[in-house]
């Protein structure tokens, strides 16, 4: 299908000219585009995702004119949802080709079957609002010769901070003196106003300067004597160790969580807490307690709960990576407290990196509710923590190595006495 439907189809419209419409008598401004370059003190796999685009150009609205045939005879074009789904699919396009080469990680969906963990993979996540939009020329199928000007609302999201740390806006432009194909003309567009975008005061002072003050801002280290590693394996003490697992009920969802220290520190999911500052835990007994959430990292899905440190045994943590083909199981309460207590079987299938992400990954069977329950080997020492399966498959199950979850964490075991 021609590029140019989203647009030609637009031609049609009858709809009445809004007060915003452009002017069809000036051609599109045009603009400088500025060179960027990456600062090299940017720290090493900075990662960004365009992942929001909205237009404050409303349905209706005129934005330019587009000719055809040999006589370049056309109507006013008129905004439209096939618009923003062309634009937008572009814009992000150039904005990951231009992140790229200036040295920038881009996280990108590997298909619908891992959303819920590329979703929230990048450090900084970009939204952008189209403000302007004026596009006039002459089109012959997938080509177009003319000019076109875009004005954008930039800002970052920091993933780490949950908030916006940097707001600007830019301007690019096109002007092809003879025909160009369409996604060439769209991508000249929106690198113009990516690059005055990136080029704005600000922008990798904001990536640079919320780096730093992480790092100022570094979480204190929390410390905790680690369990001793029990006599036997899972077969022999599977019981006992269910004892240190325990479902976290927090809003209308549950999931669970484990015992790793005497101090009453619990670790589970980011994604099951969420931004709750308590939620309940129930422990393997079926006693109750209230837990406080006092660290979290939702780029690691993440978190750290306190409870009475009297509350349960503990599990030993693994320190050296497990082998590929390793027995291991999987402790949890899938679909709630009415199944708490579940172990199941299964072998380290890999060790993963998705999108930038170090994973372990076993076919030991998990289900929702699972989430942030331990992965151990057969001597009952933690792995991992639960974190998702793969839609639609059967034994294809992704854990966060423990060691990753303990320094996201800045949790430092002491040795068991």
């Amino acid at each position: 299908m021609s590029r140019i439907f989203a647009l030609a189809t637009l031609v049609a419209l009858s709809q009445a000219a809004a007060a915003a419409d452009v002017d069809l008598t000036r051609a599109p401004p045009q603009v400088a585009t500025q060179q960027v370059s990456a600062p090299s003190d940017l720290p090493a796999g900075t990662s960004v995702k365009l992942t929001n685009f909205r237009s404050a150009v409303v349905d209706g609205e005129v934005f330019g004119k587009l000719g055809m045939g040999w006589f370049c005879n056309g109507n006013p074009l008129r905004y439209g949802k096939n618009t923003t789904e062309t634009l937008q699919r572009d814009l992000t396009r150039a904005f990951t080709e231009r992140a790229t080469a200036l040295g920038l990680a881009v996280p990108t969906a590997s298909g619908s079957a891992f959303d819920q963990a590329s979703s929230e993979t990048a450090e900084y996540r970009v939204g952008a609002t189209l403000l302007e939009f004026n596009i006039q020329g002459c089109a012959s199928g997938n080509e177009i010769e003319g000019g076109a000007y875009a004005k954008l609302k930039w800002e970052v999201y920091s993933t780490r901070h949950q908030k916006v740390i940097w707001t600007a806006q830019s301007e690019g432009s096109v002007a092809a003196k003879e025909k160009i194909q369409w996604v060439d003309f769209y991508k000249r567009l929106w690198l113009s106003a990516i690059n005055n975008a990136f080029a704005s005061p600000g922008f990798f002072d904001a990536l640079r300067g919320n780096a730093s003050a992480q790092a100022e801002a570094a979480l204190p280290p929390i410390s905790f004597t680690g369990a001793q590693a029990a006599n036997g394996s899972v077969k022999d003490n599977g019981g006992k160790f269910l004892q240190a697992v325990v479902t976290v009920l927090s809003g209308p969802g549950t999931g669970s969580g484990f015992y790793v220290g005497q101090e009453g520190l619990i670790l589970t999911n980011f994604h099951v807490v969420g931004d709750a500052k308590f939620v309940k835990i129930k422990l393997f007994d079926g006693r109750s307690l209230v837990g406080e959430v006092v660290r979290s990292d939702k780029a690691r899905d993440v978190a750290l709960v306190r409870t009475d440190p009297s509350a349960s045994p503990a599990l030993a943590l693994r320190a050296d990576e497990p082998g590929v083909g390793e027995e291991v199981y999987a402790l949890g309460s899938p679909y709630g407290d009415v199944l708490s207590g579940t172990l199941t079987r299964g072998v380290l299938s890999s060790r993963r990196v998705l999108e930038g992400v170090s994973y372990l990954q076993s076919d030991a069977a998990v289900n929702p509710g699972n989430s942030g329950g331990p992965l151990v080997d057969a001597s009952g020492r933690v792995l991992g923590l639960t974190v998702m399966g793969l839609k639609g498959a059967q034994g294809v199950n992704m854990f966060v190595p423990i060691g990753e979850a303990l320094t996201r964490l800045n949790l430092v075991a002491k040795p068991a006495p």
